[in-house]
């Protein structure tokens, strides 16, 4: 009986001893994970260069920009004023030499877009784009809470034939040996310095034609609202999530017309942001969403990587590439062909390289970049050089 006793005493003990070594240890696990995984690590810095690209023809409507995990903080608000200038040349007729300085001079035509030989249309997208491109956007965010961020931006456009950098860039290919009268030149020296000529054709006609530049055009109004979903830990990402809004524009006027699809597009981006020391590493995958788009593409599929090195606390260098989908269609994912650098297919995606600083001093702030679209297939543009300046209170 007292054996019996024992060894029912001594089982009792021992389960109370594995629960209480089970409870120390799954303490000891949420201890470590807490202080690891989820741990509010430098998982965030200043953040990517918030530029979109600047083609003419994808201007007009929505298309997501990389950003920042982190958001302003609850109660703080962020107003900012950015420009932007963008060189674009592209010529699809270089190649036969059927549009040139003789045909812009005469009046461009839509015979100068057909076959030279059968003079009939050719199917597809055709371009001839002459144009310099500048955006003048105010940006304003404010902290809805320590996770959520809301913004709105209004944008003005002017295109114009610019002033300098047509020559500036034509240099630049003679120092790289890069011939300006060949495709990878996009056959500039056939083409006017600071001239303006911007047309789009598809299946022989013309989609966008004009010769006649603006300044300063009101343009598109946008809503974002950025989540914060973690800041991540050790090994644990920093995940946000973005989405915005493009409010349709009603009563267009005809030069609106260029610069506003009159759609409201929406779109949305997941953005990813891990730190390593003194460098961060952001990544993104989104979608513009495009509702009237008409002959072109109906979305836009984005994806950027970031490299952020953090020079002191308030002071990055940045450098970054960015992936889009094409706006002429084949319509579809982030798109690839073998000779994408060398031949032009208007439905390859577009790849950028960016360069630039982003800093802050006291409550003020300022970006710089530099923007290179380095694959050069002639369906986007040429060169792309943008500050940003604003405070927040």
């Amino acid at each position: 009986m007292k054996l019996k006793v024992f060894l029912m005493l001594d089982n009792c003990l021992r389960k109370t001893c594995l629960i209480k070594i089970l409870f120390i240890f799954l303490c000891s696990l949420g201890i470590f994970l807490r202080s690891t995984i989820l741990a509010k690590s430098q998982n965030a810095g200043l953040g990517p260069l918030e530029i979109r690209t600047q083609y003419p023809v994808t201007m007009p409507f929505l298309s997501m920009y990389p950003e920042n995990t982190k958001t302003l903080g609850s109660g703080v608000a962020f107003f900012s004023y950015g420009y932007a200038v963008g060189n674009t040349i592209m010529n699809t007729e270089g190649k036969d030499r059927q549009i040139t300085k003789d045909e812009v001079n005469r009046g461009i035509v839509i015979s100068d877009f057909y076959d030279k030989e059968t003079n009939k249309a050719i199917p597809g997208f055709r371009m001839y784009m002459d144009v310099e491109s500048n955006r003048h956007l105010f940006r304003f965010k404010y902290g809805l809470g320590d996770s959520f961020e809301f913004g709105v931006e209004k944008e003005f456009i002017t295109h114009e034939g610019g002033c300098c950098w047509d020559k500036i860039i034509e240099d630049w290919h003679s120092f790289v040996a890069v011939e300006n009268d060949t495709e990878h030149g996009n056959y500039r020296s056939y083409i006017h310095r600071s001239g303006y000529d911007y047309y789009v054709v598809k299946d022989g006609e013309f989609v966008i034609d004009t010769s006649s530049p603006f300044i300063q055009i009101e343009g598109d109004l946008y809503a974002n609202l950025k989540w914060n979903l973690t800041e991540g830990g050790t090994f644990m990402p920093a995940i946000a999530a973005k989405f915005s809004y493009k409010f349709a524009k009603k009563n267009r006027s005809e030069v609106q017309k260029f610069i506003s699809s009159g759609s409201s597009d929406h779109g949305s981006y997941l953005i990813l942001s891990k730190g390593f020391g003194d460098y961060i590493v952001y990544v993104g995958e989104g979608v513009s969403v495009l509702k009237n788009s008409g002959v072109f593409a109906s979305k836009l599929f984005h994806r950027f990587t970031t490299f952020e090195y953090r020079f002191g606390d308030l002071h990055s260098f940045i450098f970054q590439t960015m992936v889009q989908s094409s706006i002429f269609p084949q319509e579809g994912r982030i798109r690839r062909t073998s000779g994408q650098s060398i031949s032009f297919d208007p439905s390859n995606s577009t790849d950028a390289a960016v360069v630039g600083y982003k800093g802050w001093w006291k409550d003020w702030f300022f970006e710089i970049g530099f923007v290179e679209d380095f694959n050069q297939v002639g369906n986007e543009t040429d060169i792309v050089i943008y500050f940003e300046g604003g405070m927040k209170w």
